[in-house]
């Protein structure tokens, strides 16, 4: 509101809109004296502007079309830190409902822009020097998103194009439906909704969840953990808490620089609500700090502190403004910068155990050499565009660090490199890369070029400096999530805004009635805009319904087979709906597989009603898993899955091996780093190989003739082969993988190696101490190769470690009775009919009489000829 008591020179007037459509000038001329002689014959009247009512009506709705894009975009930063529904399924409350909104309210405000420029007959945008920057970055990821090895998640993933697009549009709406005054008024729905998000992190991790309301306000038994926050992972809020902790100081210390009706102005929320606000966000964000206490957050908030009070220094050079802040206003940026800087050393060296930090979960990432490397791997051969958005797991599986199979991690399937800039290159390659880079150079130089002929609304401009340099530090340490996505493209939009011009005159005016290229090419880009963003919302909506059909199915108890049908048929649907999420494939197919156990086990129905189930339900669960290659053909995980169900299929369906096998072989051609798939193939060709060799050994038992018995030879032989380079390569991978340990030595056991069999479990040993099933196989062992003191020693071992393993006893029985210590023996055996499973067990009471009675039932060295009492115990992991 204008002041006719405030110096005129702190103003720069404009001329209006209404009296330039008039003709009117704002200066007034001296009035011209005619003489009578020169009057008109007929004096006529200027004729003044006719405003009809359909004008007036026009303008009216433009005026409330405008408050209401306004409020949507304020509600819409508001709510990203702390929007949930949880009617989706479990894991993924946060993403597609937040990535439904952001992309919902963004496309409701462009549509409501487009009613009113259609309305007014034209457009006038805001300039800021940023646009052309944030368009050719979002052409570069649409270029890296068409080439993606997967298109659909390139484009709707949380990560991909669609919602890309949107968080690029929101600087245009803010810029357009802003004055740049009201930049803190952003800002302040900002803090406001992050306070929120922060706050209830931080109930939750100290055990006073607040979430719990949803299990009434949606369905029952609904169980957050108390590591649950709106925002994502424990880190993601850390994150958000950092940007937010820069956000309140700047804007402290950025007071001074405002007038006493600023507020006022900007319409922001009561008087007594902002600072209750801004006093614990940043309460709130600070102990959240101390709890995670790592070296990036603290890294995130001395960067923008730094800037907070650089800014005063870069308003001099750029703007030609000499500030004087109060030592008051100085005060708190100089301390958080300091502790900041102190605690980001401290950190690295020495630990800090704020309480609550015992409740926060375990959470890994790739480290800056790892990503270094797969950005390497992925360059290598995607150098123009990268894998595409959303695809950063694909890059890992091909290009795996060689560091990760040496850690406790090595299972693990990386969905992020260690920081946004990493997954940029990866995922975008050099065109994004360079994209991203010019889109800086924008952000910093041609803004502050210009700066200097433009500098109302100083305050914010340096309100909004320090957030905009929190999230660069950000973007460059730290993975985003769809929250922190959101944040960095918010802070881009307040950059614009601060740096642009309110003044009319510095617009880009386009008229719908006009046939220019500039006005031709601006209604071709609504219009585009406004169809591929109807595109995007209906592909979303399939998304979201497909998820709403998964998550009913989720929540069903599978306790009958006619719940089991019903999960399938909810499944199915989610499936029809979105036929491009591999979780619904795999899990129909987990379902189907345990169908066809149930029907294997099934002893109530006649057998050829239960035969005919079995064939179909085979039928469909192979249907299954080759759709899940076919749909998505380069994902690596659509290989292991569908190899999954053909090894739950061997023995029930002929060639279940061999396509298992084939299976695992494309998996491997994807991820070629993977141990774990190593260990699957070669326990295929071990199972076949013992199965084909049962079987010869059983016909030559029994006397029957034998077709091409050389040939089933060779091909025992070569599984066995097969077996053991599929076990080696994967002890290759990971040097102190048991499980591949142990199945060489079983391999080799197998082929009568028994020394090589041998040193295979007591390298496994060495890795699985406590597992007496392992003693046991390798007591055995021992005793099998003559080594019969440390076939004792093992075996007690075993027994040691496991009192009730019944086997290790009988077996150490043996070993004891052959050493002619039949006392001990016969404890061994006592020992065994205490347990229960075995207290009626005919085999050890008949040994025990035998024993008692001073009977010894076999010469030395026939001991390993006995069978178990039981299956042994479980392998190594």
């Amino acid at each position: 509101m204008w002041n006719p008591f405030k110096k005129s020179k702190e103003y720069q007037f404009e001329e209006g809109e209404l009296v330039k459509s008039m003709n009117f000038s704002l200066e007034t001329q001296p009035e011209e004296v005619l003489p009578v002689s020169d009057w008109p014959e007929e004096s006529v009247a200027p004729e003044e502007p006719v405003v009809s009512l359909e004008q007036l009506e026009s303008e009216g709705l433009s005026v409330r079309l405008r408050r209401i894009i306004r409020g949507i975009l304020l509600a819409l930063v508001f709510l990203v830190p702390i929007f949930m529904i949880p009617v989706t399924a479990p894991g993924d409350v946060l993403v597609l409902n937040k990535q439904a909104l952001i992309y919902g309210l963004v496309l409701i405000s462009v549509i409501l822009w487009l009613v009113m420029i259609v309305r007014q007959g034209g457009v006038r945008f805001k300039i800021s020097g940023l646009e052309l920057g944030m368009l050719i970055f979002l052409v570069a990821v649409l270029l890296s998103a068409i080439f993606s090895d997967r298109v659909y998640q390139s484009f709707l993933s949380s990560g991909g194009f669609v919602v890309l697009a949107a968080l690029v549009i929101l600087p245009f709406l803010l810029l357009n439906f802003f004055e740049k005054r009201e930049s803190g008024l952003v800002v302040d729905y900002f803090m406001a909704g992050s306070f929120l998000a922060i706050l209830f992190g931080l109930l939750s991790l100290y055990g006073l969840s607040v979430f719990k309301l949803f299990s009434f306000l949606f369905y029952k038994n609904l169980v957050f953990s108390s590591q649950f926050n709106t925002v994502g992972t424990v880190n993601n809020l850390g994150a958000l808490a950092s940007v937010l902790l820069v956000a309140i100081s700047s804007s402290f210390f950025n007071s001074f620089t405002k007038s006493d009706n600023s507020k006022d102005e900007n319409s922001r929320f009561w008087p007594w609500l902002m600072p209750v606000i801004k006093t614990g966000g940043a309460v709130s964000s600070v102990i959240l700090l101390l709890i995670l206490n790592w070296w990036v957050f603290y890294t995130v908030v001395a960067v923008g502190m730094a800037g907070t009070l650089f800014g005063t220094v870069l308003a001099k050079k750029y703007l030609g403004i000499y500030l004087r802040p109060k030592a008051v206003n100085l005060f708190g940026p100089l301390t958080i910068l300091v502790l900041a800087l102190l605690l980001l050393l401290g950190s690295r060296y020495f630990p800090f155990n704020f309480p609550g930090r015992q409740n926060l979960p375990l959470e890994v990432g790739l480290t800056q050499k790892g990503s270094f490397e797969v950005a390497k791997g992925s360059l290598s051969t995607k150098l123009p565009f990268g894998v595409g958005p959303g695809n950063f797991s694909l890059a890992f599986d091909k290009y795996k660090p060689s560091g990760v199979n040496n850690s406790a991690f090595w299972n693990t399937r990386f969905g992020n490199a260690a920081s946004e800039l990493w997954n940029l290159v990866i995922q975008t390659g050099v065109v994004g890369l360079g994209a991203f880079v010019f889109l800086i150079f924008s952000v910093l130089y041609f803004p502050l070029k210009k700066a200097r002929s433009d500098v109302e609304g100083m305050h914010s401009w340096l309100e909004v400096m320090p957030l905009l340099a929190a999230s660069l530090a950000l973007f460059f340490l730290y993975p985003f999530n769809l929250v922190l996505n959101f944040v960095f493209w918010l802070s881009i939009g307040l950059w614009a805004l601060t740096l642009s011009s309110d003044a009319s005159q510095k617009r880009m005016t386009v008229k719908m009635d006009d046939i220019s290229l500039r006005s031709v090419l601006s209604s071709l880009g609504f219009v585009l805009a406004l169809v591929f963003g109807l595109v995007g919302g209906y592909l979303i909506f399939q998304k979201y319904q497909g998820e709403l059909y998964f998550a009913k199915a989720t929540r069903i108890n599978l306790t009958s087979p006619a719940e089991i049908d019903k999960v399938i048929g909810l499944i199915g649907k989610s499936f029809q709906a979105n036929q491009n999420d591999g979780r619904y494939l795999n899990g129909l197919a987990k379902l189907l597989l345990g169908k066809i156990n149930l029907e294997i086990n099934n002893k109530k129905d006649k057998p050829e009603e239960t035969k005919a189930r079995l064939e179909n339900l085979v039928r469909s669960v192979v249907q299954v898993a080759n759709q899940m290659t076919v749909n998505q053909p380069l994902d690596s995980s659509n290989w292991a899955n569908a190899g999954f169900v053909y090894e739950n299929l061997i023995g029930v369906t002929q060639g279940a091996d061999q396509a298992a096998v084939l299976a695992y072989q494309e998996y491997l051609k994807r991820a070629p780093q993977d141990p774990s798939i190593y260990i699957r193939l070669g326990t295929i060709y071990l199972s076949r190989a013992d199965t084909n060799s049962a079987a010869l050994t059983n016909a030559r038992r029994q006397k029957q003739e034998i077709q091409d018995e050389s040939k089933i030879i060779e091909i025992i032989k070569g599984d066995y082969e097969k077996s053991e380079d599929s076990f080696k390569k994967a002890i290759e991978l990971k040097r102190d993988l048991a499980s591949a340990l142990y199945n060489l030595g079983v391999v080799y056991e197998r082929r009568a190696e028994l020394k090589n069999a041998i040193k295979q479990l007591e390298l496994t040993r060495l890795l699985e101490q406590n597992n007496p099933g392992l003693a046991l196989e390798l007591g055995l062992l021992y005793y099998r190769n003559g080594q019969k003191d440390n076939a004792l020693a093992e075996m007690a071992r075993a027994v040691s470690l496991s009192s009730n393993y019944a086997n290790a006893r009988w077996y150490l029985a043996l070993f004891l009775e052959e050493r002619g210590r039949v006392d001990l023996a016969i404890g061994q055996l006592k020992e065994i009919l205490k347990i229960d499973v075995n207290k009626d067990n005919q085999v050890v009471l008949d040994k025990l009489a035998a024993l008692e009675e001073g009977e010894r039932e076999f010469p030395p060295g026939k001991v390993t000829n006995k069978k178990p009492l039981e299956e042994p115990v479980k392998n190594p992991r």
